[in-house]
């Protein structure tokens, strides 16, 4: 992943008895700390723009995920709130894994931008339709995108559940051998989910300028049934959107 990045780009690492961050990039976290599942780890910061690439060896019974993170440690608001994200594409194996969501691309065309059109962003370029350079108006403190790399091609249930443990979205995909591929759940292809990019837990959108809609649901956890085993995966933060995970099969 090369380019603008606001905010964290986190991957773990999943055994069906453990789960494990094993690298953490992050824009807002002024001590360079992390907790998750009951560890602290060191956080790299970058400055809202990043320059990753690594080798990671993939076991059979470890599946990997990779985060990208709307993110702001240092604030403690009392309710969930919108503010702005960006971020380029990112790779698996010279691969496209999780698209950029980046305004200039016009990557999601017609949803609310961070900032109006008569304020002035810190960098003067323009996106695509000749409006100065914005930002995407989603969730702080969130998990934006999310991509699952399973060690060897095969079927996986994939489940996602709120913080009461109630199943949210549920996923049934063939994982292909270095095909990465946006995963759909049953309730979107039973069409009682939007298939909007931005669309959250609930089936709400919040695709006006207006006065924000108020959204306390999301997922909290994770859990992939593969080849018989079970891997469950606290979510870093919490996720807003379900129709923005992704998969592939690292062929180990």
């Amino acid at each position: 992943m090369h380019g603008d990045l606001d905010d964290d780009l986190i991957v773990i690492k999943a055994t069906p008895q453990d789960v494990q961050i094993k690298d953490i990039f992050q824009m807002h976290n002024p001590s360079n700390k992390f907790q998750y599942s009951g560890r602290f780890y060191n956080s790299i910061h970058i400055p809202g723009f990043i320059d990753f690439k690594k080798h990671y060896n993939i076991t059979d019974n470890e599946i990997y995920l990779v985060m990208l993170a709307n993110e702001r440690e240092e604030a403690h608001s009392s309710k969930r709130i919108r503010t702005h994200y960006k971020s380029e594409s990112l790779y698996f194996n010279n691969q496209l894994f999780l698209p950029a969501l980046m305004p200039e691309y016009n990557s999601v065309p017609n949803y609310p931008l961070w900032f109006a059109e008569d304020e002035i962003p810190m960098v003067q370029r323009e996106d695509i339709n000749g409006s100065l350079y914005n930002y995407y108006h989603l969730f702080d403190n969130s998990v934006v995108q999310a991509g699952l790399i399973l060690p060897r091609e095969g079927e996986a249930t994939v489940r996602l559940y709120d913080n009461n443990d109630n199943i949210l979205y549920t996923f049934k995909q063939f994982f292909k051998n270095n095909t990465p591929m946006r995963l759909k759940s049953n309730e979107e292809l039973q069409g009682s989910l939007s298939s909007h990019s931005f669309v959250e837990v609930g089936n709400i959108l919040n695709d006006t300028e207006g006065e924000e809609k108020e959204n306390n649901n999301y997922i909290a956890n994770i859990t992939i049934d593969y080849k018989d085993r079970v891997y469950l995966v606290p979510l870093p933060y919490p996720m807003m959107y379900p129709n923005l995970i992704y998969g592939v099969a690292a062929n180990a």
